[in-house]
C-alpha cells in the first residue's frame, strides 16, 4: 500500500511539535507590538491547520510542552491580553530550538538536495543507515562498511563513528581510522553494506567544529593547515567576513585595504571563493598559494583570448 505524504495536521505528533514551537516563537519577543494570547495565537497559527484551533489547545500548549517539558515561564494566559515569554533562554538552548523550528519555517533547499540524493540511492535503507550509525556512536561501537571509493573500487573498512555530517550537499559519516591514525569521512550514499561490531571505542568523541577546524568545505586532512594571509578592500569586509569566519581568522584593520590571517587545509576552495572579488582581494601569502593562484587566473584567462 503506498503510505500518504505527511501534512500538518495539529492532532498529529510533528503538528503538535510545530504548533508549540511557533507559540514560542511568536512569545519570544518582549517589545513585539502585537497582543499575544490564547486568542490571538490560536487565530495566527490557525491559518495553516486543517481545522480551527481553540483557545484552550493553545493554552495546554504552553502548559504542558513550554511551561512543563521545556521549563520556561510565560507570564500571564488565561484570560489575559498579553502573554509573553518570561526566561531567558541560553544560547545553546537557543540553537536546538532555532534548528528543530528552521525544519518548519525555512527552506533549506541544499539539505533537502542531499536528502532526495540520499533518497534516490539508498531508498529502503536511508532511515535505517541513519539510526544504525547514530545509535552505535550512541553505544560507542566500531562499525564495518563496504564502501565504493574515488576509484570506484569496493573497500570494507572498519572506523570508529563519530558523527553525521551535511557539508556540500553531501551526508557524510566522519570518524575515526585507526589504520592511518586520522580522521576520516565517507560519503554516505556510497555506504553499501554496514555491520555494528561488539568491539567498542573508547575515546571521547570531539564536535565537529573541532574536526572540520580548519577546512573550507567538506575536506578533513591530516597533515598541518597552511597560514594564508589576505588583504582586502575595506568596502568587502562585511562579505569576507561572513565567507571565512568559520576559519577563525585574525583581523587587522588597516583602513582603505585589510588583512586577514587564518589556517586553512584546503586553500584551493579558499582560492576559488577569492576569485569573485577580482581585484579587490589579493593573497599576500604563503608563496606558493599566490603562485597557485596567478597560475590558475593566467589558465582561465587564456580560454579567453582563443578565437571562438
Amino acid at each position: 500500500m503506498e503510505s500518504k505524504a505527511l501534512t500538518f495536521n495539529p492532532k498529529h505528533t510533528l503538528g503538535i511539535v510545530r504548533r508549540y514551537l511557533h507559540v514560542l516563537a511568536l512569545l519570544q519577543n518582549k517589545t513585539d507590538p502585537a497582543e499575544w494570547n490564547s486568542n490571538t495565537l490560536a487565530d495566527m497559527i490557525s491559518l495553516e491547520t486543517d481545522e480551527p484551533l481553540s483557545d484552550k489547545v493553545i493554552r495546554g500548549d504552553i502548559s504542558k510542552y513550554i511551561e512543563g517539558d521545556l521549563g520556561f515561564a510565560v507570564a500571564t494566559k488565561k484570560g489575559a491580553k498579553n502573554s509573553r515569554l518570561s526566561t531567558e533562554i541560553d544560547e545553546e538552548t537557543l540553537l536546538t530550538l532555532l534548528m528543530t523550528y528552521a525544519d518548519f519555517v525555512i527552506t533549506d533547499s541544499a539539505r533537502e538536495r542531499a536528502l532526495r540524493s540520499f533518497i534516490s540511492e539508498k531508498k529502503e535503507t536511508c532511515l535505517w543507515l541513519l539510526a544504525r550509525i547514530h545509535f552505535a556512536t550512541v553505544e560507542k561501537k566500531k562499525i564495518r562498511i563496504d564502501y565504493i571509493n574515488t576509484s570506484k573500487e569496493r573497500i570494507s573498512v572498519v572506523i570508529n563513528p563519530y558523527h553525521l555530517v551535511l557539508r556540500e550537499n553531501k551526508i557524510y559519516l566522519v570518524g575515526w581510522f585507526e589504520p592511518e591514525n586520522c580522521h576520516r569521512q565517507f560519503i554516505l550514499s556510497q555506504i553499501h553494506h554496514l555491520e555494528v561490531l561488539d568491539a567498542r571505542f573508547s575515546e571521547t568523541i570531539p564536535p565537529v567544529k573541532a574536526i572540520y577546524e580548519y577546512s573550507n568545505s567538506a575536506f578533513i586532512w591530516k597533515g598541518d593547515p597552511v597560514r594564508m594571509i589576505i588583504q582586502y578592500k575595506a568596502e568587502q569586509s562585511l562579505r569576507i567576513k561572513a565567507e571565512f569566519s568559520h576559519l577563525n581568522p585574525v583581523y587587522n584593520e588597516r583602513g582603505e585595504w585589510n588583512e586577514m590571517t587564518f589556517l586553512v587545509w584546503d586553500y584551493e576552495s579558499v582560492c576559488r571563493q577569492l576569485f569573485y572579488y577580482g581585484s579587490d582581494v589579493v593573497i599576500v601569502s604563503p608563496e606558493e598559494v599566490r603562485a597557485w593562484m596567478v597560475e590558475h587566473l593566467r589558465s582561465s584567462l587564456s580560454g579567453y583570448n582563443r578565437e571562438k
